[in-house]
């Protein structure tokens, strides 16, 4: 999976992360740290066997022309919104090459 973020650096992607299990029922200890919307309002969570956090933002507008996900859509951006999308493996692949890409010209 990757991680996508909408911060005051733009919106992209931040990272990747391994599913250690299947969705369940938000604790109480994971709801007291949720801030903001639209988190407030989920009610699952999941916990991570792995997790990377990019040191740079792949930004969004690197990969809408080439992410079959996004191709041909006037805000690429509301694909994510909210939301857990599914990526196909070519989608994944072209975020991870392009984050691959951004690092090395670091």
């Amino acid at each position: 999976m990757v991680f996508y973020l909408t911060s005051s650096e733009g919106r992209g992607f931040m990272g990747r992360g391994v599913l250690a299990g299947e969705a369940h029922p938000m604790t109480i200890e994971q709801r007291f740290h949720i801030i903001g919307s639209p988190s407030i309002n989920f009610d699952y969570a999941v916990e991570f066997r792995e997790a990377e956090m990019w040191p740079k933002l792949i930004p969004l507008d690197l990969l809408a022309d080439r992410m079959p996900l996004l191709l041909g859509r006037k805000n690429p951006a509301r694909v994510f919104r909210g939301s857990i999308i599914r990526l196909t493996e070519r989608d994944y692949e072209i975020v991870l090459e392009t984050a691959e890409k951004l690092m090395r010209e670091r």
